[in-house]
């Protein structure tokens, strides 16, 4: 048995074939040596940009169940800071981190048929084809909505912003921006484009694979779940949610004794 990512020997380390001690500390950064383990190779300048974008736009998002679940976690077992960070990503998936690996997906499937110079109309059509399948099934449409940026999401101005000033717009975002109007136009009702959205148009726009967008996307909010847990150490709020549930709890007793 062996992988290609790394090669451990008595007297070096080789990841990706090349000498992690004498080629890569303290000449390259996390986002170089994730893609280069990942893809066997270092990224472009574009390409770091914009994956240090995503890394950064979801750090962290507040307390969410999946902070939450860390820091539950960390009150029961504060010895094991490792399963407080692994609990927390076990509850990161599409509904609070994003479902950016299926807007990979989709976007690449609905944009085959679309070329570098298709029109707007084109794209917009591309667009309509996309959502009112979605639709026909009863399925969301992935990227758009969001629980709490109702209006807009602020990151993907930005993230928009980032993708062209490294020449990286192109089909994959294009039809993603025509997403909103083309459900407005099926649905009277307007929903925004999400940053799961964003994320999965700019790995599609890099060529890189699908699942890339979700495993980018961890690795940054194990950064943000380490910080909540160095905070819970010293403005801890877990036994207040763990106090609230005992309190709901009894209160729904006493309900329930007075029912009877």
């Amino acid at each position: 048995m062996r992988t290609r990512i790394a090669t451990t020997r008595a007297d070096e380390i080789l990841i990706r074939g090349r000498n992690l001690a004498k080629d890569l500390m303290g000449e390259v950064g996390y986002t170089d040596m994730l893609v280069l383990t990942a893809l066997g190779r270092l990224p472009s300048t574009a390409e770091k940009r914009i994956v240090e974008a995503i890394a950064v736009s979801v750090m962290d998002h507040g307390l969410t169940p999946s902070s939450l679940a860390a820091r539950l976690t960390f009150l029961g077992a504060p010895e094991s800071f490792q399963a407080a960070v692994a609990a927390g990503l076990l509850g990161a998936g599409n509904t609070f981190l994003g479902g950016m690996t299926e807007v990979t997906t989709l976007l690449r499937a609905s944009a085959a048929g679309l070329d570098e110079a298709a029109s707007n109309s084109e794209v917009a059509q591309a667009a309509d084809d996309l959502v009112t399948s979605r639709l026909m099934d009863g399925r969301k449409i992935p990227g758009l909505g969001h629980n709490v940026h109702t209006g807009s999401d602020p990151r993907v101005d930005r993230m928009r912003a980032i993708v062209k000033a490294e020449g990286q717009y192109e089909r994959h975002w294009r039809l993603l921006d025509a997403l909103p109007d083309a459900f407005a136009r099926q649905k009277r009702r307007t929903l925004p484009l999400n940053n799961a959205g964003a994320i999965g148009a700019s790995i599609a726009a890099l060529g890189f694979p699908a699942e890339m967008g979700r495993g980018i996307a961890l690795a940054a909010r194990a950064g943000g779940l380490i910080a909540h847990l160095l905070e819970e150490q010293t403005e801890p709020i877990a036994k207040q949610v763990w106090e609230h549930v005992l309190n709901e709890a009894d209160n729904f007793e006493d309900e329930e004794a007075n029912l009877g």
